[in-house]
């Protein structure tokens, strides 16, 4: 009875704990999801940003809208010098700017809004960003459909 009351304590050597093999395969797995998961991240991250300047570009475009309506003109809209005030030349309008919107090639009838790309945001595949007075969306990289 002894000799089983000595086995009773003792753990077998198959449930001691891992082996080294073992966590070297773990840490592998846990590397190679960090690896795919990271540009992901980073991608949507981006979008997100993208999507905040599409809604500023758009909103610049509406204020020409609406002052054109008014004075049957663009000149003047913005401003005397016909270029954006702060908060909307930069998107988003907090923290870092991803992107700067700038108003261009204002004339009586026409006008462009634009907004290009700074930071980090410069990695995004989609490029710049703009909008014509007639509503004609534009990037300088990728396609309209993917990116507007």
């Amino acid at each position: 009875m002894g000799s089983a009351g000595a086995r009773a304590g003792r753990i077998p050597r198959r449930y001691r704990g891992f082996t080294l093999i073992e966590l070297a395969i773990v840490v592998l797995v846990i590397a190679i999801l960090a690896g795919l998961a990271v540009p992901a991240y980073n991608d949507s991250i981006r979008k997100g940003k993208r999507g905040q300047a599409k809604t500023d570009v758009v909103q610049v475009a509406q204020m020409m809208e609406r002052c054109f309506t008014a004075s049957n003109t663009y000149l003047g809209c913005a401003g005397g010098d016909d270029t954006l005030d702060a908060p909307l030349d930069v998107s988003p309008t907090q923290g870092d700017a991803a992107y700067n919107v700038a108003l261009g090639n204002v004339a009586r009838t026409t006008y462009t809004v634009t907004a290009t790309r700074t930071g980090d945001q410069v990695n995004d595949t989609c490029g710049n960003l703009s909008i014509t007075h007639t509503g004609v969306k534009a990037v300088s990289a990728g396609t309209v459909a993917n990116c507007w």
